[in-house]
């Protein structure tokens, strides 16, 4: 069923900051709220809906997302280092805590602790040999770490904004890896066609993430992995689990890595900052940011959301 509420009453269930940071960094009114999206509902429009590229149907809402992160894109490759800015995650940072990953990065490295967040998030896993689907895949920052340490058998990159795809086909030209524009919540590919997916801080964006996950428990082989992470509620977390359970996917490792991204947002903030200049509103970009003091990063500090990564299989 199509929603019908209107986009004004809509975005009054914002709350301040993502309000302020959707409609000034863009300069014109957006929107990020929680709508049920419903999956094709006839065989005609599953069939339409499994072609890479095809034109995907769009709610307001994914709209005004899908050109907030195309500004994003643009603006990025305006700057001087624009080729190089393939990352749009927080990072992570050591804290003396446990970390997971065998691969040890020098202590000067460029876009040193947004690669460590993605490492870390594939941890122990082995992707050599593998095909991947990394959905939300922005500017490619998965498929550079990928291609930099792994030998995948292929790898795919799935983005709703054209911008971050075209920046990905330019820049990561590497073999069996390609990129499409398409939507999370309706995953253009086959039943079983993956071995790993990936989802890196985005999964916070979808309107209906259940029909994401649903998605992902159906592209997966069987024995199949999802790796996913990202910074939501507690609450949201929890929710995200049950249903995977319920789906058929075990939890095999769990991870709050919060300290660590707080630790990397403090060491960042003012060279990301850099990226984005006037006429941006700051305090929008800082939201955007997470720089420390912005409401994102307060959430995170006060325990009001996690940023952790889980390993599921689908066993079921």
């Amino acid at each position: 069923m199509t929603d019908t509420t209107p986009l004004d009453k809509r975005l009054a269930t914002l709350s301040p900051e993502r309000r302020q940071l959707l409609e000034k960094l863009k300069d014109h009114r957006s929107a990020s709220v929680t709508l049920k999206v419903d999956l094709p509902a006839t065989e005609a429009q599953r069939s339409a809906a499994l072609r890479l590229d095809a034109p995907v149907s769009l709610s307001d809402t994914k709209r005004l997302s899908r050109e907030f992160y195309n500004n994003v894109s643009l603006q990025l490759d305006s700057t001087p280092l624009g080729e190089h800015a393939m990352f749009l995650n927080y990072g992570y940072a050591a804290t003396g805590a446990q970390e997971h990953s065998p691969i040890a990065l020098p202590a000067r490295y460029l876009n040193r602790n947004a690669v460590k967040l993605i490492l870390e998030l594939i941890g122990t896993v082995d992707l050599n040999g593998l095909e991947i689907l990394d959905v939300g895949c922005g500017r490619g920052g998965t498929a550079y770490v990928i291609n930099r340490y792994f030998r995948a058998k292929r790898f795919v990159g799935l983005d709703l904004a054209p911008e971050a795809i075209r920046y990905c086909r330019k820049t990561h030209r590497y073999p069996g890896f390609s990129f499409h524009e398409g939507d999370a919540e309706q995953l253009p590919f086959d039943e079983g066609t993956f071995d790993v997916v990936t989802n890196v801080e985005s999964s916070h964006n979808y309107p209906d993430v259940f029909a994401f996950f649903l998605g992902v428990h159906r592209v997966l082989r069987p024995g199949g992995r999802f790796l996913h992470t990202d910074n939501v509620p507690p609450a949201t977390w929890e929710a995200g689990a049950t249903y995977l359970r319920g789906l058929g996917m075990t939890l095999e490792h769990e991870c709050d890595i919060t300290a660590n991204v707080l630790c990397s947002c403090d060491e960042t903030a003012e060279q990301h900052r850099q990226a984005f200049q006037a006429p941006n509103d700051p305090n929008a970009v800082d939201t955007f940011l997470a720089v420390p003091g912005s409401p994102i990063y307060d959430d995170m500090k006060n325990s009001k959301s996690a940023y952790r990564i889980l390993h599921w299989r689908k066993t079921g």
